[in-house]
């Protein structure tokens, strides 16, 4: 997350949606002070941190609130791919592993890292859904949603709206440079790693995003 005081405007901070750049570009604005103890939420902390913390929503209930999402189904493709990353993939259990705290790295590196199973056991706690829920009753909600296609129209309507100027040559991961515990087909278009229930079951998971932007398959 996010959180410019003086300029009143917090962030959410969706992952596999550029937040990591965006973070470096806005930081070296000041954005997220050393010291602010309402930061210490977490880099993907949702409007719902704030929902039962009097102290921290007095300070961001009158804040413009934003978040950026991306085309579900592009967007667990991307994390799919991310959960892949080897030093990653060693210490968090991204394919629902019972025993996944208690087995070697070995054992870690042969189980089944399909897709398919992902989306099953893994996508369901790190879709975009987690991340974007409000709270309307608390005065929680997003005023502006970005569309994550439409990257440089965000930081030209931040630009804009705080008159500031964003140094947009930041970009912290080259996916090409990771060390992915599997080949990786990066050219591989999205839409070829679904089958009729992954299509499904991310269809089911990201019903709101899908309504906000009209995202199609």
């Amino acid at each position: 997350m996010l959180i410019n005081r003086d300029l009143k405007h917090l962030h959410t901070h969706v992952p596999k949606n550029g937040g990591e750049s965006l973070t470096f570009m806005l930081q070296k604005l000041g954005w997220n002070k050393t010291g602010d103890k309402i930061l210490n939420a977490g880099a993907h902390a949702s409007l719902g941190t704030f929902k039962n913390k009097k102290e921290y929503y007095e300070v961001v209930k009158d804040f413009y609130k934003t978040t950026m999402i991306r085309n579900p189904w592009e967007h667990a493709v991307s994390f799919y791919r991310h959960s892949l990353h080897r030093r990653l993939f060693l210490v968090e259990n991204f394919f629902g592993c019972s025993n996944f705290s208690n087995m070697s790295d070995e054992d870690k590196l042969n189980i089944d890292v399909s897709f398919d199973r992902f989306i099953k056991t893994g996508y369901q706690n790190r879709c975009q859904t987690v991340f974007i829920k409000e709270f309307e009753d608390e005065g929680l909600v997003f005023d502006e949603w970005f569309d994550y296609s439409d990257y440089d129209g965000m930081l030209k309507n931040f630009e804009s709206r705080f008159k500031i100027k964003i140094e947009n040559n930041i970009r912290t991961h080259d996916k090409r440079d990771l060390d992915y515990i599997i080949e990786m087909d990066y050219n591989k278009p999205y839409q070829e790693f679904y089958n009729e229930e992954t299509y499904e079951i991310v269809k089911n998971l990201s019903k709101k995003e899908i309504e906000i932007f009209n995202y199609k398959f």
